[in-house]
């Protein structure tokens, strides 16, 4: 069984208290197999507004590199609820115009073993980007 790629790109965060790993995910066609494969680049930033507001320009900027056009919808951003240290990243990304959602941890669990964040992001992108994961309910801004 394989599992179908259900979006082009989506972006999974590992959140921290000082800071973010980024990794953005993108399906793009190999050229010479005609099959899609996924392509992952992946930064860490710090946590204040500065560097979360440039994070989600680079999310944008690495979409557009690695697909070589700009992205046709929203581009989703997953990342674990961390309380506290997660609502800040999910604001920033809203207000850039990104598509946040807060995933429940036990849901994004890994195999255990060589763990770093870095790897931690890019497993939450490669789960978002193929429509494993389930949100967490967010209540609209003004509520």
């Amino acid at each position: 069984m394989t599992i179908q790629i259900q979006k082009s790109v989506c972006a999974g965060l590992d959140v921290h208290k000082n800071n973010v790993y980024a990794c953005v995910c993108c399906s793009v066609k190999d050229p010479k197999t005609n099959v899609d494969v996924l392509k992952l680049k992946s930064k860490k930033f710090r946590s204040n507004h500065t560097d979360l507001s440039e994070m989600c320009d680079w999310i944008l900027e690495m979409t557009k590199k690695i697909l070589k056009s700009q992205p046709h919808d929203p581009i989703d951003v997953y990342m674990e609820s961390t309380g506290k240290y997660s609502t800040p990243v999910y604001n920033v990304c809203e207000e850039k115009k990104l598509i946040p959602h807060i995933v429940n941890p036990k849901h994004v669990r890994m195999i255990t073993g060589q763990k770093t964040d870095q790897k931690d992001a890019a497993w939450i992108a490669e789960l978002g980007i193929n429509g494993l994961l389930r949100e967490s309910y967010i209540p609209e801004r003004r509520i």
